[in-house]
């Protein structure tokens, strides 16, 4: 399993709307497939630089535990996911949330380590 990357994008969408966000992909080419699946033709892509300070693991267990308590509400996995992701302040977690959920929903296994 490769290293994913931090990445901010601009494109536009087949209504003609631009669209912007911060995900986590493989690579720059694998977010332009992704991209194009969703039907989004990209402008601009470029590659960020992640901030450590956002990555501690006292900010790593509240995610736990917030998403143990949605799934013990009911929800799927995915929509957990997916609901801390717009609740989340910062954009590194929002995208790194996202990109779970969607894997997720796509069949991709989390890995073992």
């Amino acid at each position: 399993m490769s290293v994913k990357q931090l990445w901010r994008w601009q494109g536009v969408n087949d209504k003609g709307q631009l669209e912007q966000d911060v995900v986590w992909a493989d690579n720059r080419l694998a977010l332009i497939i992704t991209l194009q699946h969703q039907r989004i033709m990209p402008l601009r892509i470029k590659r960020m630089g992640v901030n450590a300070a956002l990555w501690k693991e006292e900010q790593s267990a509240e995610i736990i535990h917030q998403l143990a308590t949605l799934i013990h509400a009911g929800l799927t996995l995915s929509e957990g996911l997916e609901l801390l992701a717009k609740q989340h302040p910062h954009r590194q977690w929002q995208a790194l949330l996202r990109t779970l959920a969607h894997e997720l929903e796509q069949g991709v296994p989390f890995p073992a380590h």
